[in-house]
This record gives C-alpha cells, structure tokens and sequence, in this order.
C-alpha cells in the first residue's frame, strides 16, 4: 500500500462492486451509530506502518493504557475523520503523545 494513499471508497467499489457497497455502506453507518462510532467513507486508504510504530511507542513509554488511547484515537481519524493514519504529519499532530 503506498504511503500516500488510495482513495477509500474507491477501493472498496473495486473490490466488492458498487452495488454491494452501496448497500454495505448505510448498514455500517447505521451499525456503527448504536456503538457511537459515526462510520465515514471517505479517506484513504494507505500504508499504516507509521502508525504501528506509534502503536509500540506509546506501549514501550506509557503501557497499555497508553496504547487504547492512541488506538481509539487512531481509529477515530480513520474511521471518522476521514485522516491518513500513515500520513505523518497526522500522526504528529494528533492527542496520541499528550497520553505517554
């Protein structure tokens, strides 16, 4: 996966067909809004090797409770915000430090 990214939903209409996504994508938005996780998508899709490495930071500096927190917020730029979590200057800016 290239570091810059390729279009999310694109993908997914490559992959599954536009009419399954089309049907997959309401469910999900739907699924997600029971579990308070308001599902976008829009976004990249990219190379997420940064953000392990994040990931294993956060778990050597503060522990696991560190690490949950940078994984939720990781997950909401993902999956929400619409952010490229293997984008540098996204992972730079984000909360994720101020929790180690």
């Amino acid at each position: 996966m290239p570091m810059e990214g390729i279009n999310k939903l694109e993908s997914y209409e490559k992959k599954f067909g536009k009419a399954k996504v089309d049907q997959m994508v309401p469910y999900m938005k739907q699924t997600g809004l029971r579990d308070n996780v308001n599902f976008s998508y829009g976004g990249m899709l990219a190379n997420t090797l940064n953000s392990h490495r994040v990931l294993e930071f956060a778990l050597k500096e503060g522990g696991t409770e560190a690490q949950n927190k940078v994984v939720e917020e990781l997950f909401q730029n993902y999956f929400e915000q619409e952010k490229n979590i293997g984008d540098e200057s996204v992972l730079r800016n984000g909360k994720f430090f101020l929790c180690l």
